[in-house]
């Protein structure tokens, strides 16, 4: 992360099992999310930058990092687990969609669990029709 002014380095997010994938941050709730491999890694950034949550792509809650301890780089998922490839958050930065295979699993953030996963080529609910991110 960096300060656009001074133009200085404020914070490194490090740690992650590979390559980074994408980043989103939610300026409502100041989290930053980044996604590497089956593992969408939760940074609160009003804390010093500490990764305060993963989640994986089979809907597993792990408080704190739980890729702290990885120390090579891996390209395998962990057996039940899927490549993410791409995470979206709605405006109000409450839900939190996961593309992994062929599902999306939706979190709901305040309660920091999965609410539901959608697979295949069924219909979406019209709530969901059209998730602005």
């Amino acid at each position: 992360m960096w300060n656009l002014v001074t133009g200085q380095e404020i914070a490194s997010l490090k740690g992650h099992p590979n390559n980074v994938v994408s980043i989103k941050y939610c300026s409502h709730s100041g989290l930053v999310f980044t996604v590497s491999t089956s593992y969408i890694k939760v940074w609160d950034i009003r804390d010093s930058a500490k990764c305060v949550r993963t989640l994986t792509s089979s809907g597993q809650v792990i408080s704190g990092d739980a890729c702290a301890r990885t120390t090579t780089r891996t390209i395998a998922s962990v057996q039940g687990e899927h490549q993410i490839n791409q995470i979206a958050l709605n405006p109000t930065g409450t839900m939190l969609y996961a593309a992994a295979g062929n599902s999306v699993r939706i979190w709901e953030l305040n309660s920091k669990s999965p609410t539901r996963t959608r697979t295949g080529s069924a219909p979406w609910p019209s709530s969901l029709a059209a998730p602005c991110c």
